[in-house]
Order: C-alpha cells, then sequence, then structure tokens
C-alpha cells in the first residue's frame, strides 16, 4: 500500500514538473553572439581600482558550452588583454549561471625601464547571465587573469548585455 501511494505521488510530481517545464519558453540560443561590459578592475599588486571596459565574440556551439574571445583593458590602457576561452553553461533556463576558463596573451605598459611587456595571461570566472528573449541577455561576471612573469593580475568585475543572431 505504502509502495503504491509513494509511486502514484511520484508520478503525479513528474507530471507536475513536465507540464510547468514545458510551459517555459526555450531560451536556449545556438549561434554566434556579441557581448558587450562595463564595469572595474582591481589590480592585486596594489589594490588599485579603474574603469574597465570589455568585450566577447562567442559562438554557442551545444547548449551548455560556448566558445568566445574576450577582450579588455583598463582606462589608462596599462593592460590589454585578448583570451580564447570556454565558457560552460550550468542551466539554460531563464536564469543562466556559468564558468569560464582560458588563456591568452596580455600587454602591460606600466612596466617600468622597459616601455611594454607582453606575456601570457590566464583568466578564471564565473557569473550570471538572465536570458531577456532567445537572443538579448544582460548580466553579471567576475573574473581573475594572471598574467605570466608575475605582471599586473588583476580581477574584474562588470555589468554586460550579450545578443545572439
Amino acid at each position: 500500500m505504502i509502495g503504491r501511494s509513494a509511486a502514484i505521488g511520484i508520478g503525479l510530481a513528474l507530471v507536475l514538473v513536465t507540464a510547468a517545464h514545458a510551459k517555459e519558453p526555450n531560451y536556449r540560443h545556438r549561434g554566434p553572439y556579441l557581448q558587450l561590459d562595463a564595469g572595474f578592475q582591481v589590480v592585486t599588486r596594489d589594490g588599485d581600482v579603474q574603469p574597465a571596459l570589455s568585450g566577447r565574440i562567442g559562438i554557442d556551439i551545444i547548449d551548455h558550452v560556448a566558445l568566445e574571445i574576450q577582450f579588455d583593458g583598463s582606462r589608462d590602457a596599462e593592460r590589454a588583454v585578448v583570451t580564447f576561452q570556454q565558457r560552460s553553461r550550468i542551466l539554460t533556463g531563464r536564469w543562466q549561471p556559468f564558468v569560464a576558463a582560458g588563456i591568452g596573451f596580455a600587454r602591460v605598459t606600466e612596466v617600468p625601464d622597459e616601455g611594454g611587456v607582453s606575456a601570457v595571461a590566464f583568466r578564471f570566472g564565473g557569473g550570471l547571465d538572465y536570458m531577456i528573449t532567445r537572443n538579448l541577455s544582460v548580466g553579471l561576471d567576475a573574473s581573475f587573469v594572471t598574467i605570466a612573469n608575475d605582471l599586473a593580475d588583476y580581477a574584474t568585475f562588470g555589468l554586460g548585455l550579450r545578443y545572439g543572431w
């Protein structure tokens, strides 16, 4: 008796969840996109906070995975970083948390007596996107960029707008 009641209860729960999910619009985007972010950078060496701009060009290749090129720099142009990275979404509904990691190049001009140095850069981060429509979203993200040779590692925080076509 208890087993039969539990089976009926689980069956009803599955029907209700499936019906609720069927009413939710599909927010899964596949294809190219462009994202622009505005925020700030915190340089770990001296704690300096600066306004920053960032942008991404990417392509959603499957429901949970995108490949993208991210570029960012500080307002005073002391650092410019370009990374190729993978972005993995944990959920694909209206709210889409994600993690990202990548490797690229950095140009640091704040190095004394050298005029500028290029080095390898690594980016690790994550955030949360809110899908307004299937092709338009707004998001918050944070990432940490470490640059080889201990050159101006920094954390960046931003608010962005993403459009996919």
